[in-house]
C-alpha cells in the first residue's frame, strides 16, 4: 500500500461524522426513533445517541447491523456511495 493510500487521521473524522448524518438522516426519514433503532438492532439508546453525537465510534458490527435494519450498503452508511433508485 502507497502512503498515499492510508487513511489519513482527517478522513477518519470525515467517515464518522459521514456515518453520523446518514443514520441520523435515515432514522428521520423513516419516522423512527433512536429507541426503535437501537432495539432494532441490538444496541441500547444510550450507546446509539453517543455514537450519533461522536462520544463513541460505529464498530463494524453495528454498521453491518444498521445497513441490515434500514435495508442499505455499509458503504452508503460510510459515505462511499450514494443511494441509488433501480429504474424498471
Amino acid at each position: 500500500m502507497k502512503p498515499e493510500d492510508r487513511l489519513q487521521p482527517e478522513d477518519e473524522v470525515r467517515s464518522q461524522t459521514e456515518t453520523q448524518e446518514r443514520v441520523k438522516g435515515l432514522i428521520k426519514g423513516n419516522h423512527l426513533t433512536q429507541r426503535a433503532v437501537a432495539e432494532g438492532i441490538g444496541m441500547s439508546e444510550q450507546s446509539l445517541s453517543q455514537k450519533l453525537k461522536g462520544v463513541k465510534h460505529f464498530t463494524a458490527d453495528n454498521m453491518k447491523n444498521m445497513a441490515k435494519y434500514f435495508g442499505v450498503t455499509t458503504d452508503y452508511l460510510y459515505g462511499l456511495a450514494d443511494l441509488t433508485l433501480e429504474v424498471f
